[in-house]
């Protein structure tokens, strides 16, 4: 993500925290581990001051919307609406 950024300064991120399989048994898509660990980091890297953090847990969805965009508001809805169209139950 950092490489991403360093070559498109207002890039904004997405990601679904995929649920652990361990011994045939699968942990289920809310709150998953990874979404845990990964919204730990998201938080870290990426100021708020520079990203608006949105998370979904209930299916370990997180976006981030760059804040360089000129027109930063108007582009949250459009990336709510990207990732709805692959993932249809993602709820924000």
């Amino acid at each position: 993500m950092l490489d991403i950024l360093a070559e498109k300064p207002s890039a904004s991120f997405g990601f679904i925290g995929a649920n652990t399989i361990s011994n045939g048994e699968s942990e289920g898509e809310t709150n998953t581990q990874r979404f845990r660990i990964y919204t730990k980091l998201m938080l870290n890297f990426f100021a708020k001051t520079a990203f608006s953090h949105l998370e979904e847990s209930s299916i370990s969805a997180y976006l981030m919307a760059n804040k360089k965009n000129k027109n930063f508001h108007e582009l949250i809805p459009k990336i709510v609406e990207m990732f709805q169209k692959v993932y249809p139950d993602l709820i924000f």
